[in-house]
């Protein structure tokens, strides 16, 4: 068991280590009462730091928390100055959404709904970050096998690409979530209820053949057709199935393009 002082009657759940081990970042419950005297079961984050001699001090609410929404399963970028984080808080876009807040001298910005791309009307849920900065997530509002499924979105010049699912034998019919990965060994860990379990939701092991991705990149360069002179700022139009997106050429006449 993790040191008592941070474990009580109400759950602790979903958490995340800073860098260096000696911070925590945690997911636990509380209870407020309705107008009509119901209870209103709510989930908040919490912060605790490694004191001098190996204990956990008391924990501190996280600067965004409210009783009036939930906010919940944090993940932390590799550096531990990003943090992502599901809320039902005003601006979602359906049930749960992840948010993002960034630690600017020693402060919590502002949290900031991650948009359309990987938000739905839907629930969000069980982010993770991997070494690489890649973002793994819970879904049942993108279209999957049913239920919860597992979703990644690749960072690509800091931005996150439209997420794909991992598919089977990751994802199944039943609900699959808390997904974790190292990048290094290719192994992961999630959580599932899927037929042939010992319990209500089990944990599964996976060892990945190869890197998780699954986008390519189309470099485009534009030239004059008679003199080959770079033409910078020039608009492209680059259509695929899903969408239609505008882009200009760089300096160098150039233009990086990301799809799945």
């Amino acid at each position: 068991p993790f040191q008592e002082r941070l474990n009580t009657p109400y759950h602790e759940g979903p958490l995340a280590f800073f860098p260096k081990g000696d911070s925590v970042i945690f997911t636990r419950n509380s209870l407020k009462k309705g107008n009509k005297g119901e209870k209103i079961n709510r989930l908040n984050l919490y912060i605790a730091y490694k004191q001098p001699d190996g204990t956990w001090g008391k924990e501190k609410e996280f600067s965004h928390n409210s009783q009036e929404f939930s906010t919940m399963h944090p993940a932390l970028s590799f550096d531990g100055k990003t943090l992502y984080f599901v809320s039902d808080r005003v601006g979602s876009l359906g049930g749960m959404d992840i948010w993002v807040s960034y630690l600017e001298n020693n402060q919590w910005t502002s949290p900031q709904n991650l948009g359309e791309n990987i938000n739905t009307r839907g629930n969000e849920a069980f982010p993770f970050v991997d070494g690489r900065g890649s973002l793994y997530f819970a879904s049942n509002g993108h279209s999957g096998l049913g239920g919860l499924d597992i979703f990644m979105a690749e960072n690509v010049e800091n931005k996150f690409i439209t997420p794909f699912n991992l598919g089977y034998p990751v994802n199944s019919v039943k609900d699959d979530f808390g997904f974790i990965f190292n990048t290094k060994t290719k192994k992961g860990y999630f959580s599932s209820n899927r037929t042939g379990g010992i319990g209500k939701d089990d944990i599964y092991e996976i060892t990945a053949k190869r890197n998780l991705n699954n986008f390519s990149e189309l470099i485009l360069a534009t030239r004059n057709d008679d003199t080959e002179a770079i033409i910078p700022s020039a608009e492209v139009q680059i259509k695929s199935d899903q969408k239609t997106t505008l882009n200009f050429s760089d300096a160098n006449g150039n233009i990086k393009y990301y799809f799945n």
